[in-house]
């Protein structure tokens, strides 16, 4: 690859497009306070983790992979956009220990996300996507839910528990394929 344009062409506009995204949803570096940082970190790599693994899923199953590694990087806006407000306050004077931020993240991040969601006009499928990576109905039939669920399950090492092995029986997958798999392999 010799030139920019070489390097989109090799990976494909839809994926450079989901690195840069990927990218841009990293606001720990822009955090001032280091265990807001810290937070803001470990969400990002949970983010990076799900995208990981949906996209894997999707592929396996035969579906295109694009918007399912799309709602896995966005499965933890709201946790980013309420760590970049109480960043804000603490740089503006206020005081927050790492508990009050944790509560501030349990308390807040859904409906953040919800609304930075509607905000920016997802469609109503991507915001179901990334909703099923922190919640599912059990009677929950749409194929393209389940994988995300399994792939935040997977994601948070939660391969080998019965919801996350009748999930991916649910997609047709085998769950004894997925036994032995380690954080990384592909």
């Amino acid at each position: 690859m010799e030139t920019p344009r070489d390097a989109i062409a090799s990976l494909g506009v839809a994926m450079t497009l989901n690195q840069a995204l990927a990218l841009s949803l990293d606001v720990g570096r822009q955090l001032q306070v280091d265990s807001l940082r810290a937070l803001a970190s470990q969400h990002h790599g949970i983010a990076l983790a799900v995208a990981r693994e949906a996209q894997r899923l999707a592929i396996r199953v035969g579906k295109d992979p694009v918007g399912f590694q799309q709602a896995g990087l966005l499965s933890r806006i709201g946790e980013m956009a309420v760590l970049k407000v109480l960043n804000q306050y603490v740089t503006t004077g206020g005081e927050l220990d790492e508990n009050e931020a944790e509560r501030a993240l349990t308390q807040w991040a859904q409906s953040y996300g919800n609304r930075l969601k509607v905000q920016w006009r997802l469609p109503l499928g991507m915001r179901e996507l990334i909703g099923s990576v922190h919640y599912l109905p059990t009677d929950c039939t749409r194929e393209d839910r389940l994988i995300m669920r399994a792939a935040a399950m997977m994601a948070g090492g939660e391969q080998n528990s019965g919801e996350c092995q009748r999930l991916l029986r649910r997609i047709g997958l085998d769950p004894a394929d997925n036994a032995g798999r380690q954080d990384g392999d592909d």
